[in-house]
């Protein structure tokens, strides 16, 4: 009868570690399932560099649709049937984004091999990791190279179609001494009023009428503005009556959502003011002000200053290809949230499966020599 019990045992300890294991595997991915729909997190994407990339990707699937996209805008941009004063800003932004659209791999690749992805592809696999950073790398440089010895910036606009770049060449020297004006309003606006549509990038995107005051008057009708008056007459800080001029700028233009500055308290205004003139040093004050339809609440902006520390001059070509689903983009920039009760759960049934399979492991040698000892002590 022992010797059946032992047997059994045998079989019956491998089968168990087995059931164990396997639970065990499968909670822990049903619980990285649950958390990754609940929050967008997962081991993979864990960084926001990640995530981001991640979610361009899934907007730009390969390469080619990639620079189609690149190469239409680019158009669009410098149409002067669409505006007679072609968008730079968009131009500088969507000009350097190609690689970020098409990932970094993906368009080294494709000015290695001209776009064959296929062989290429599989000729930079077939190398070691190391080797092929370095590849990779010669190709961005060798790019870089060739961009600086043309006068072109960004490097990424020497692929660009001739007729284009010629153009928005042209309109660089014409219209941008007019952008540098339109950045400096924000900082001191010298008594002088400022009309948005008749700015490079404005044009056909607000009303004509949407003129800017050098003095935001705390008698107006509009909440906001009197929200905003308050701010500035309350502050010494240039950086934070900069920030409240780029919120008013936003307000004026249709562009902040409804209710957003009115419906903030004093310190979440001046959090926000804050946040949005460190968007305007980060990417000017016109790509900073475009890319405001995308914040939904006070927070959105620290988010929205996250995206552009990751991003840089991108990120208005990264916002505009998103367009109203650019609210993704900043939920992407949050920190996780903590792990719901069901993703606890499983996580700690996991944890209980995987310790007893571990427990499974260690008895069985400890058992044997328990018997051996047993036995031997037995027989003396």
């Amino acid at each position: 009868m022992r010797g059946m019990s032992a047997a059994a045992l045998r079989v019956l300890r491998p089968l168990a570690f087995f059931c164990l294991l396997v639970s065990a595997v499968f909670l822990a991915y049903q619980a990285g399932s649950i958390h990754y729909r609940e929050t967008g997190w997962s081991p993979v994407l864990r960084t926001s560099e990640a995530r981001v990339q991640a979610l361009i990707e899934d907007r730009v699937r390969n390469v080619d649709a990639a620079r189609a996209y690149w190469d239409s805008e680019l158009a669009r941009r410098v149409d002067p049937s669409r505006s007679p004063i072609p968008d730079l800003d968009g131009v500088r932004s969507l000009g350097g984004a190609l690689d970020l659209l098409s990932g970094r791999k993906a368009f080294a690749l494709s000015l290695r091999d001209g776009g064959a992805q296929g062989v290429a592809n599989a000729r930079l696999r077939a190398r070691p990791v190391w080797q092929q950073e370095r590849l990779i790398e010669a190709e961005l440089t060798g790019l870089a190279r060739t961009a600086r010895e043309a006068g072109i910036a960004p490097p990424e606009l020497v692929l660009a179609d001739p007729a284009i770049l010629r153009r928005a060449r042209q309109s660089e020297r014409l219209y941008g001494r007019a952008i540098s004006e339109f950045d400096r309003w924000f900082v001191d606006p010298a008594g002088r009023s400022l009309r948005l549509a008749a700015f490079p990038g404005w044009t056909g995107r607000v009303e004509d009428a949407v003129l800017l005051h050098a003095s935001v008057s705390p008698d107006t009708r509009d909440p906001a503005e009197r929200h905003l008056a308050g701010l500035l007459r309350g502050t010494g800080d240039p950086g934070v009556r900069a920030g409240a001029r780029m919120l008013y700028a936003g307000h004026q233009a249709g562009l902040l959502t409804a209710g957003l500055v009115e419906g903030a308290g004093e310190h979440e205004l001046l959090d926000m003011a804050r946040g949005a003139n460190r968007l305007r040093l980060r990417l000017g004050a016109g790509p900073a002000l475009r890319v405001m339809p995308a914040v939904r609440s006070a927070q959105d902006v620290e988010h929205l200053v996250l995206l552009s520390n990751l991003l840089g001059p991108d990120t208005l070509a990264v916002v505009e290809l998103f367009g109203d689903d650019a609210a993704y983009l900043l939920d992407a920039m949050s920190m996780p949230a903590a792990p719901g009760w069901s993703v606890r759960m499983r996580l700690a049934l996991a944890a209980t499966c995987g310790l007893l399979a571990l427990l499974l492991v260690v008895s069985a040698p400890l058992g044997a020599a328990l018997r051996r000892t047993h036995g031997s002590g037995g027989a003396g």
